[in-house]
């Protein structure tokens, strides 16, 4: 049987183009941690690859600061992040609709 360690771990956050699954942007980080970190980072180097244009989010980036990055820094006219029930269960990955196509960010 295998046991959970508290160890730190790699963690992959990834925007992709989900029509080629070409990665626009990847963050590394060490999990396990909360995920929200690392949307602006990840975001912000999709968005200097590729335009993006509306953001479809899991409940796991759902906070004001992450909707005003993508309104008034990097131009994303629409967002629709669900609110974050506190871990309730399965998350939808991260999807990004750019003027190219639409792109993902999983972790």
């Amino acid at each position: 049987m295998l046991r959970h360690s508290n160890a730190p771990w790699p963690k992959l956050t990834v925007v992709c183009h989900t029509s080629s699954h070409l990665f626009v942007s990847a963050v590394v980080s060490r999990g396990p941690s909360n995920d929200s970190p690392e949307f602006a980072e990840d975001l912000t180097l999709a968005a200097e690859n590729l335009p993006l244009d509306r953001l479809l989010a899991d409940a796991a980036y759902d906070g004001e600061h992450n909707h005003r990055l993508c309104r008034e820094q990097l131009g994303i006219r629409s967002t629709v992040i669900p609110l974050n029930k506190r871990r309730t269960g399965w998350k939808w990955p991260v999807l990004v609709r750019s003027t190219v196509g639409t792109v993902a960010v999983t972790h």
